[in-house]
């Protein structure tokens, strides 16, 4: 499975938690994207959207077949810190 996650901050205090995730999913024989910034995206099955910041697109969100977004407010009307 070819994953993709998006966390905007790379010093969000979950980071460590991603890239540890992230290395345990590749010794599986998962391909993790870890990024920072939408144009750094590879394509693939799911999209992770964790602390993202930027506006992702429905042309970004088409090239997976998933988009899960972890937000902690209720998207829309909670957008925003």
């Amino acid at each position: 499975m070819r994953v993709s996650i998006v966390c905007s901050d790379t010093r969000h205090p979950v980071m460590p938690r991603l890239k540890d995730w992230s290395e345990t999913m590749t010794r599986h024989g998962h391909a993790v994207n870890l990024v920072s910034d939408l144009r750094e995206l590879a394509d693939g099955d799911i999209l992770f959207l964790v602390s993202c910041s930027q506006m992702v697109t429905p042309a970004t969100r088409d090239r997976f077949r998933a988009t899960l977004v972890l937000h902690a407010s209720d998207l829309p009307k909670g957008r925003g810190w």
